[in-house]
């Protein structure tokens, strides 16, 4: 998609404003109504894939405002502690916990490109639509695709994924392909394992 000068410089100009915001403990302490408090823990490398899914949502929303993206920083922010709590608790790790929450403001946006998004309903958002995938076989060394997308990782390996039904295809060389169906349970890692039948 083609974005125009004018919104690359509206962009440019609000970026910092966003990270400003993500980092800023008084800001989720303004949004936030509990005593936590911004995890001062996170790397470099999380926040730059917060300003990046900002980046790549202004690209695919060329009409949506500055002011729109940093009100969403904030929402996102203080809906991160709660977040982070409810899938940590279920073993992902926190860069996991940052990768959904990116996809989660990413999906969101490309469902709603306009319109206030605030922490409670980013928070249900997220909770409710997405989840973990273990996917194993026998033998190992499959490649895998879920919902016709092909995963960086063979099995035996994790990924987070949309909540619901998934299409998984396995495919090894001398052995049969496999697709079947899993259903991913929000906000919890969920299981897909096969053994592979040779040729």
């Amino acid at each position: 998609m083609r974005v125009s000068g004018q919104h690359l410089q509206s962009f440019v100009r609000v970026a910092p404003t966003i990270i400003f915001l993500l980092l800023s403990p008084a800001v989720v302490r303004s949004q936030v109504a509990s005593s936590q408090t911004l995890d001062q823990n996170r790397s470099n490398s999380e926040w730059k894939l917060q300003a990046h899914t900002a980046d790549e949502i202004a690209q695919t929303n060329p009409s949506m405002s500055a002011d729109l993206l940093k009100q969403d920083g904030v929402a996102i922010q203080a809906a991160y502690p709660k977040l982070k709590m409810a899938f940590e608790k279920q073993g992902f790790a926190s860069s996991q916990v940052d990768q959904i929450i990116a996809y989660a403001w990413k999906d969101f946006r490309n469902d709603h490109p306009s319109g206030k998004l605030d922490s409670v309903r980013f928070a249900k958002y997220t909770e409710e639509n997405f989840g973990g995938l273990h996917i194993s076989s026998q033998p190992t060394g499959a490649i895998v695709y879920v919902d016709d997308k092909k995963w960086d990782e063979t099995t035996n390996c994790n990924g987070l994924t949309h909540a619901g039904k998934r299409k998984i295809t396995l495919i090894k060389e001398g052995y049969d392909e496999v697709t079947d169906y899993v259903q991913v349970n929000a906000g919890a890692w969920s299981s897909f394992t096969k053994t592979l039948k040779k040729k």
